[in-house]
């Protein structure tokens, strides 16, 4: 028996509406729901999603890896930097966490950056010295993100290399495929379904279906997860 040869699996935002609404005990086999509990749950779904890209949600490992970003910040002689679509020192959405920060010379030489608090930033004595940048701290807002440094770049010729995790991508439209890696496709389905349940009045499927959450997401959890070698040097400080 041959085999599809096929990888290309996926769901669209109203087949998981659907298939979520038939996990709740609201909708039968061959069933198209009316468009305003359709929007509905699109808004539900969105909510999810959003949600679980939170750096402390336990269901959000896979997403995390999923969603990093590399970019390239070209230095200025300043202390901050912007970080937004449109008008900012670097034309991304605003990360939802930059996770490392490496100094790039002209020779491709890198230096780790630490992270440093915006405490730590703000009791800076003096916000106007310059040289090698060697401490970052990120400052999320709702339309941009600024990178804060803990000193000027004395050498603009240096870029900032960022690896971050990016926002996911709203669900708007019937057509739009999940923004998420295809193995959390049915854990998202779980999820709605679980959301829905209260406003059909058929919480009584709920156990079921948290029961079935738990164990599709212990499935994937740790798909991403890096495995790496810790150390430590105590005393260090820039």
């Amino acid at each position: 028996m041959a085999t599809s040869g096929s990888t290309n699996f996926n769901l669209q935002r109203d087949e998981i509406i659907k298939g979520a609404m038939r996990d709740a005990g609201v909708l039968r086999r061959g069933q198209t729901p009316p468009a305003d509990e359709i929007q509905d749950a699109a808004e539900a779904l969105n909510l999810i999603i959003k949600n679980w890209m939170a750096p402390s949600n336990r269901f959000s490992t896979s997403f995390k890896a999923f969603a990093l970003e590399r970019q390239s910040l070209t230095l200025s002689a300043k202390i901050s930097f912007s970080l937004q679509e449109s008008g900012g020192d670097l034309a991304v959405a605003p990360p939802v966490k930059i996770v490392s920060v490496v100094c790039r010379d002209t020779n491709n030489h890198d230096t780790p950056m630490r992270e440093m608090t915006l405490g730590y930033y703000r009791a800076l004595p003096d916000k106007t010295s310059t040289g090698t940048p060697t401490r970052w701290h990120y400052e999320r807002g709702v339309a941009s993100g600024t990178l804060y440094l803990n000193r000027i770049p004395s050498d603009t010729t240096d870029t900032l290399e960022l690896l971050f995790r990016r926002e996911l991508e709203d669900v708007d439209a019937a057509g739009d495929d999940i923004d998420v890696p295809k193995e959390w496709l049915l854990p998202l389905r779980k999820r709605l379904a679980i959301s829905l349940c209260p406003e059909y009045g058929t919480e009584s499927k709920i156990p079921t279906l948290s029961a079935e959450l738990k164990l599709s997401i212990e499935d994937v959890d740790s798909m991403d997860n890096e495995h790496v070698e810790a150390w430590f040097e105590p005393g260090r400080d820039d």
